[in-house]
């Protein structure tokens, strides 16, 4: 049984224990296989004339550690921000600071995923299936498992 792993660097996007369907040498995961908290709509959509409408997503590849830091960071802003309305002192104006986290750009992977949310009928077995594409950095990893001894019987 071939075990199929999405990884880039140490982060697992996908894990399907079967090989997934490939589609012009591409692996398309399973939903239940992918780990779409790493995953953000892109906005972008392109027209495939054989398969049909192609949704591109964002890979957040941060860590969940990193992740949960963004989130402290942005709840420490808001706090100070309340804290400082709070004491109704007149402020020289300053422009909001609504930024993401500096390096977090880094660490998105633009339109590196893509899926067929509606396809065509020749393509209804990849529908919803996530594929990444070739040049996002994304490792696509075959793993060769050994059936254990109650598989055998």
């Amino acid at each position: 049984m071939t075990r199929v792993k999405a990884l880039y660097n140490q982060i697992t996007l996908a894990d399907c224990l079967h090989t997934p369907p490939i589609v012009e040498g591409i692996y398309f995961f399973p939903p239940q296989s992918v780990h779409h908290q790493h995953l953000i709509e892109s906005g972008k959509a392109e027209m495939c004339e054989w398969r049909g409408l192609k949704k591109f997503l964002n890979v957040d590849v941060r860590t969940t550690q990193e992740k949960l830091q963004d989130k402290e960071r942005k709840m420490k802003k808001e706090q100070e921000k309340l804290h400082e309305e709070s004491r109704m002192q007149p402020k020289e104006s300053q422009p909001p600071n609504d930024e993401e986290p500096k390096g977090h750009a880094a660490h998105l992977l633009h339109n590196a995923a893509f899926f067929y949310p509606h396809p065509k009928e020749s393509a209804m077995k990849i529908q919803n299936f996530i594929a990444f594409t070739k040049n996002s950095g994304v490792r696509i990893v075959e793993v060769e498992e050994q059936k254990t001894m109650f598989e055998n019987e």
